[in-house]
This record gives structure tokens, sequence and C-alpha cells, in this order.
């Protein structure tokens, strides 16, 4: 879906995925997905990445079951996003 609208990242919020991690999906075009949930809530977060962009992620920091930081390099500059699921 991200390939058909054009989306480079996306922040996600009721992520089905348990704990956190880090995940490569797709078929010829793959995108990275970070995620943090708690085990048995219902929240969570995560921020999807296209193939050849992950590589300018330097920080991903999960701040609890509904909060993300994360930390990307953008030319010369570093961009913090804070996400979360309220």
């Amino acid at each position: 879906m991200f390939e058909r609208k054009r989306v480079d990242i996306g922040c996600l919020q009721e992520v089905r995925h348990r704990g956190q991690g880090t995940r490569v999906y797709g078929g010829e075009k793959k995108c990275k997905f970070w995620w943090n949930r708690s085990v048995e809530g219902r929240n969570g977060v995560g921020i999807t990445v296209k193939e050849g962009l992950e590589d300018e992620v330097i920080e991903v920091k999960r701040l609890d079951d509904r909060m993300m930081k994360t930390a990307m390099v953008c030319g010369r500059k570093i961009i913090h996003v804070i996400f979360s699921c309220i």
C-alpha cells in the first residue's frame, strides 16, 4: 500500500506484533518496519521506511508501548520524529 500511495516513511498505530522488534516486508519493493507493543496490551506503535532509506535511520528509541522516537539523516541534517498512539 505504501508503494501504491508513494509514501516513503509511515508511522503506524495499533500494531499487532507483540513485544518489540524489526522486520523486513515486501516482494519486489521492500520496506523495513520497527515496532513496539506491550505483551499484554492493546496499543502499539511502529514506523515503516521504504527500501533505500533504512540506512538513513540512525536511532529508534522505544519510549513505551505508545511512543517512539526516531532520528534520521536528511542531507546534512538530523531529523528527530516523536510519534505516539493516544
